[in-house]
């Protein structure tokens, strides 16, 4: 995860299981990422 911003800030690190098949999707504040063993939804918790 990076801050938005004019300077680059790495805020944290996150790692999957397997390998992407497609380009992550953001939709709806959720970023949506596809591997060869799942389909993992990344959000904001509220």
């Amino acid at each position: 995860m990076v801050k938005a911003g004019a300077e680059f800030e790495v805020l944290g690190v996150n790692k999957l299981d397997g390998y992407t098949l497609a380009s992550p999707i953001a939709a709806d504040g959720q970023l949506f990422i596809r591997t060869g063993e799942a389909i993992y939804c990344i959000s904001r918790g509220k």
